[in-house]
């Protein structure tokens, strides 16, 4: 890699007699980024466009890879392709995926330390596909047990299956953010994996945007259940059309996917993971519960103060206590009151309408998120290495940076997340290597970059800044999302004015503040931002699932041990954006 200043890099063609010297032009489409003059926008612009033209869609930057997603398949990731890579150094190769994956496992069997790959980008630009290359890679080049490679790449489909969705950008966009843990033993081949997942996008479930899709797992069920006379009277689905939860959106298929053929690979490996038939039933019985829950309406009484079932609502707990094996009575109290403790009293409190139609998509996304967790923990159990780990490979797969029509409290904590990573980025590209290059004496033009550290700063540090101001909100039972926009917009201005924006469009300034990102200035719509950052126990539906002879379904009610304790659980929440922070 040149170091900074550096103006050409040449290449010496022809035999002793005659040396010609070309300097290698963007145009040309070179393999290393750094070995073109011009290292700016438009320089590395033209640089990746002419490869891409080329089907080349691999570049590097110094040991930086940059792939540029070609949405369609080619012929890159054969085993001839794995072997090509096998043991041969960074760079002595053309720029690939399998270089970088090379890379990191040539480094666990030279070196003491353990090693990451660190993947990001925008929504869309192919990190998922990143991701199962790498770990294809990996285990093709390690001697294991057909179980053990069968069970990390079908981990996969298990977590795309309910983690990702379509959105507008992408057909299989993860909806949540993963660390896979590549585990290693002593002779360096893989003895097993663990994953760690990070912010599950709960909103998805009860609301999607024009265009997209709610989970494929939903999907898949349904279209198994049309085709399969005994799982639909098992899971008791209607069509898909009839859900509430997959019919706000114009799409509920994608062009060139047989969801039924998708639900029977999720069956299949599930098989490979070791999860028992029974377990299967009760897993999609838990799935078919959540579509339900989202056709509930209610009827206002008591002059709005309280609600009641309708015939069709009736109809609905009946097919999901038959499922879960729950008593009717604890499923109704459930979705129809709240529990408040004063002074170490527990009272029930009747939902008004609205608040009864919001406790019921915070019932479906609690049960969804619950699935999803003791999901990994099952893939974490059955993968787990059993003798222990002596060194690991880390994949990071985590979402990338979004700016849609609305932009919510997810979007915040996702570009949250970018900025995070930006900040490593750099710090890892430039600021390490010019101390290393000031510890050796080495003369060079020193490089300025844009520190996003006061982005950062306005987004989590403590007191004054936009978190902080939310959990405030969020611990006044009677504030609104307005009067938290309200206070951002007086006090955050003055604290980070080169990166908090007050809209001047005035049909955005009552209900939006702005971020100036690295990658661009967001919007953020408040609505719905208390609701989403407050940790909801659901203590009354957490006891409802507990009483179920089914384990399974327990153990989705008891998922976090103080949920169905209303006076420890009010102490012990924690705001999902503070523990969305400690996680990062």
């Amino acid at each position: 890699v040149g170091g900074a200043g550096t103006s050409a890099k040449a290449t010496m063609l022809g035999d002793e007699s005659e040396t010609l010297f070309r300097v290698q032009r963007a145009e040309d489409g070179v393999p290393d980024l750094t070995k073109i003059p011009d290292i700016d926008n438009a320089g590395i612009s033209l640089n990746l466009q002419t490869r891409f033209k080329r089907d080349e869609i691999y570049t590097c930057c110094g040991t930086i890879l940059v792939a540029c997603n070609p949405f369609k398949r080619l012929k890159y990731f054969e085993a001839d392709d794995v072997r090509r890579y096998m043991g041969k150094r960074f760079g002595g190769e053309p720029p690939h995926i399998f270089a970088t994956a090379e890379a990191a496992f040539d480094n666990i069997r030279q070196n003491e330390g353990n090693q990451s790959v660190v993947i990001s980008g925008e929504s869309g630009s192919g990190k998922t596909e990143t991701t199962k290359l790498i770990l294809q890679y990996l285990t093709a080049v390690t001697s294991n047990p057909i179980w053990i490679e069968q069970q990390i790449l079908d981990a996969n489909i298990v977590l795309e299956a309910f983690g990702n969705a379509r959105t507008l950008r992408n057909n299989n966009s993860s909806r949540f953010g993963k660390f896979t843990q590549v585990c290693f033993s002593e002779e360096i081949n893989i003895n097993g994996c663990i994953i760690e997942d990070y912010l599950l996008e709960k909103s998805r479930i009860s609301h999607q945007a024009e265009g997209e899709r709610n989970y494929h797992a939903f999907y898949q069920l349904v279209a198994c259940c049309r085709n399969n006379a005994e799982d639909k009277l098992r899971y008791m689905t209607e069509n898909v059309k009839w859900y509430h939860y997959l019919n706000q959106s114009s799409c509920v298929a994608i062009e060139g996917v047989d969801d039924a053929k998708m639900f029977d690979d999720l069956r299949r490996a599930m098989t490979v993971l070791d999860m028992p038939s029974d377990m299967q039933q009760h897993l999609f019985s838990c799935v078919s519960t959540v579509l339900l829950l989202g056709n509930l309406e209610f009827v206002s009484i008591d002059d709005g103060e309280a609600v009641d079932f309708t015939s069709n609502d009736l109809g609905i707990i009946q097919k999901i206590c038959i499922m879960l094996k729950v008593e009717q009575g604890a499923l109704k109290k459930a979705l129809s009151y709240r529990q408040l403790v004063v002074r170490g009293t527990v009272n029930d409190i009747p939902l008004k309408p609205a608040d009864a139609l919001a406790n019921r998509d915070s019932a479906a996304q609690t049960i969804y998120e619950r699935l999803f967790k003791t999901l990994i923990a099952h893939i974490n159990s059955k993968t787990v290495p059993p003798e222990g780990m002596r060194k690991f490979i880390g994949v990071l797969d985590i979402f990338g940076f979004e700016n849609f029509k609305v932009n919510s409290f997810e979007q915040l904590c996702i570009n949250y997340t970018n900025e995070k990573l930006h900040r490593y980025f750099n710090h890892f590209c430039f600021a390490l290597e010019q101390a290393e290059y000031q510890k050796e004496g080495i003369v060079c033009e020193h490089f300025l970059w844009k520190d996003n550290q006061p982005c950062l700063d306005l987004i989590d540090k403590p007191k004054l800044c936009v978190l902080s101001y939310l959990d405030e909100a969020c611990a006044l039972k009677q504030s609104t999302d307005l009067d938290f926009v309200s206070k951002v917009h007086k006090a955050l201005p003055d604290v980070s004015p080169e990166y908090f924006v007050v809209p001047s469009d005035k049909t955005k300034v009552r209900n939006h503040f702005g971020v100036q990102h690295y990658a661009g200035l967001v919007y953020y719509c408040v609505e719905g931002f208390i609701t989403k950052n407050r940790n909801t126990q659901l203590a009354l539906l957490s006891q409802a699932l507990e009483s179920s002879p089914i384990p399974f379904v327990a153990a989705v009610g008891s998922y976090g041990s103080e949920a169905s304790n209303p006076d420890k659980s009010a102490k012990a929440a924690a705001s999902h954006g503070q523990h969305f922070k400690e996680q990062l």
